[in-house]
């Protein structure tokens, strides 16, 4: 009789045993999985214009703004507006407003903002780049004073960033040129098309234009820009065409159920455990079958 049942028993072992080491295996990558898990996050802003006049509230376009957690959808953010949400204003006095936001599910985000012509608009693409329709050539004027103008296609300022920390930026200026009217003669001076970072560009005695301007918001994975801004020197208005901020994206980490040096120490305890239950196990058949 006790040969007829060891041999079971010592399988019964075996199998418990087994059966242990495989619910410790189990139970501490349950209680990792949650770590393994990531989603990315996303964000972006885009605003086409902000106008200040002394004396008044600031104004501006409102805020295309768009963020994703990882699961969320991945709509287009904003859109083409007329110029009088801008107000009684007497400094942008021709052209259409665009904006537009996208924060994708992979941790990637881009943004386009600006001015174009009657009949223009932007478009942020699968790729992230910014497709800009100009509409009316010429189609932009900001009055500087009633003899001094910028006029332009398009004035746009664009940027992207992925969750990696990976960021760019830039700003178009489309047939973009300060124009001034003295008597009946009428010069012009062009501003770069893709002026670089911090450009500044001074028009005697009337304003200081700065193009391009770049910062980084958040610190590094974040990108913000501007692509232009006016400032009178007469001190009564100031204006900010184009802007628009991207990231910083992360990938986030959940906490795990159980933090890593729990699982270090639970995962050897769970085996231990079960090593130890087959064993009395076993002690207990072989005590009952003598």
């Amino acid at each position: 009789m006790t040969r007829s049942t060891r041999p079971a028993t010592g399988r019964t072992a075996r199998r418990l045993r087994r059966l242990g080491a495989t619910g410790a295996v189990i139970a501490a990558l349950w209680l990792l999985f949650p770590a393994l898990a990531a989603a990315d996050t996303s964000s972006a802003t885009a605003r086409a214009a902000t106008v200040g006049v002394a004396g008044a509230a600031a104004v501006d376009s409102g805020q295309a703004a768009a963020a994703n957690d990882g699961s969320g959808g991945e709509g287009d953010q904003g859109g083409e507006y007329r110029l009088s949400v801008l107000g009684s204003q007497s400094l942008v006095t021709s052209g259409v407003l665009a904006q537009h936001a996208i924060a994708y599910r992979n941790g990637s985000s881009a943004a386009c903002a600006g001015l174009v012509g009657s009949g223009g608009s932007l478009t942020v693409e699968s790729d992230r780049s910014c497709t800009v329709r100009a509409g009316t050539s010429g189609g932009i004027v900001i009055a500087l004073t009633p003899l001094v103008k910028i006029r332009a296609d398009a004035i746009v300022a664009s940027c992207t960033a992925t969750s990696d920390g990976r960021t760019s930026a830039r700003a178009q200026l489309l047939n973009a040129a300060v124009y001034t009217t003295v008597g009946l003669v009428t010069t012009h001076v062009d501003l770069a098309a893709a002026p670089g970072v911090g450009t500044s560009v001074s028009v005697p005695a009337v304003a200081t234009l700065g193009l391009n301007a770049q910062t980084q918001p958040k610190g590094p994975g974040s990108i913000a820009a501007d692509a232009l801004t006016v400032s009178l020197l007469s001190g009564t208005a100031q204006a900010t065409v184009a802007s628009v901020t991207c990231g910083p994206n992360a990938l986030v980490l959940p906490t795990p159920a159980l933090p890593v040096p729990g699982l270090l120490f639970a995962a050897p305890l769970l085996a231990v455990a079960g090593w130890l239950g087959a064993r009395r196990w076993r002690r207990t058949v072989a005590g009952t079958a003598t």
